[in-house]
């Protein structure tokens, strides 16, 4: 539940309303202190010096709304996305769509994310940058891109950006929970039950999604896509019963799904020189999904990458380096190089 400790505000601006709001600030009652409600992985994020966002927005653009408000826009998480499919004509005149984007957008950036046949989302810089579509990429509802995505993918529920467990209004129900165990004793996946209906916990998204919900998993190498197989059913895993106060902790603890934490050199004739690293890669995991991310990306953000997989490839010229460290390594290193702090928390 959101604190009693907090103000809450929305900002209104260029044409945004109460209804549908840029962004959702909070303070700290009587200290100056700032948060806001990031769009990216749905968490609230400090506003400060080497911080994403340094300062929160003018008061003339924002407006007091009570903590019930604050919930309802955290929990509604389609209210900050907005969908462009691309369309090309067919061999009889119809209109057949060929892809989607979703765009969510918050102080700290604008995350556009592609999707077509394939089974996941992809960020990607279309239409990062402003309301003009690109091509043949048109503005369409949520029900829209849902149908579009449903006969390219061949399931429906695709646009789902998952429930949010912490603002959850169906928190107190009838959920039992569940964590699926590595072979080193490590929490693999969160699970959790009502009746004969299972939900997974992504790490991804960081969301609630239905067993239903099919995710791939998806690597590259090169321009080389290959999928592998789904996980098994919840129902053949070796599943953990635990309470709801340790479902909660476990989605709260953002490092808890973070595989791992790589020093990046984008050639490994840099790392042989001497060079300093340039960048950061994670591995993030949890049920069904994982994803290599490297920072900073576009934008400075954490962005999806294959370098990983090419790490090392002795049968190119070139390829990226690789070194292991810990979660303070990755934090010192991008706090001395790039003079930013809190990134390893999001």
């Amino acid at each position: 539940m959101i604190a009693d400790a907090y103000d809450y505000f929305i900002e209104l601006r260029d044409g945004h309303t109460s209804e549908r709001p840029a962004a959702l600030w909070r303070s700290v009652r009587d200290s100056g202190v700032w948060q806001f409600w990031s769009t990216a992985d749905w968490s609230w994020r400090p506003v400060g010096d080497r911080h994403r966002v340094s300062a929160p927005p003018r008061r003339d653009t924002l407006r007091a709304v009570d903590s019930r408000r604050a919930e309802e826009l955290q929990a509604d998480r389609q209210l900050w996305a907005e969908y462009w499919v691309e369309f090309e004509e067919g061999p009889d005149g119809r209109r057949i769509a060929r892809s989607v984007i979703r765009r969510r957008c918050s102080p700290e950036e604008t995350r556009c994310e592609f999707s077509k046949g394939n089974k996941f989302w992809m960020i990607t810089l279309i239409l990062s940058e402003g309301d003009e579509a690109v091509g043949k990429w048109e503005r369409v509802s949520v029900a829209e891109a849902d149908a579009a995505l449903e006969v390219l993918k061949g399931q429906p529920g695709a646009t789902d950006l998952g429930r949010s467990g912490l603002n959850d209004a169906r928190l107190g129900g009838s959920f039992r929970y569940y964590v699926s165990m590595g072979s080193e004793g490590r929490i693999t996946g969160l699970w959790r039950r009502e009746g004969d209906h299972w939900e997974f916990f992504s790490a991804l998204e960081w969301g609630w999604f239905p067993e239903s919900y099919k995710y791939a998993l998806v690597y590259f190498i090169g321009t080389l896509r290959r999928e592998g197989k789904l996980s098994a059913q919840p129902e053949d895993l070796e599943l953990q019963e635990i309470d709801e106060q340790r479902a909660r902790e476990l989605e709260a603890d953002r490092e808890s799904w973070i595989r791992g934490y790589w020093l990046y050199w984008p050639s490994s004739t840099d790392w042989e020189a001497g060079e300093r690293p340039g960048a950061i890669i994670r591995e993030v995991s949890g049920a069904r999904v994982w994803r290599d991310e490297l920072f900073p990306g576009h934008n400075d953000r954490w962005f999806d990458t294959d370098d990983v997989m090419r790490f090392p490839d002795y049968r190119s010229s070139d390829y990226p380096w690789l070194e292991k460290t810990d979660r303070a390594g990755a934090a010192t290193f991008l706090e001395e190089e790039y003079g930013l702090i809190g990134v390893v928390e999001h």
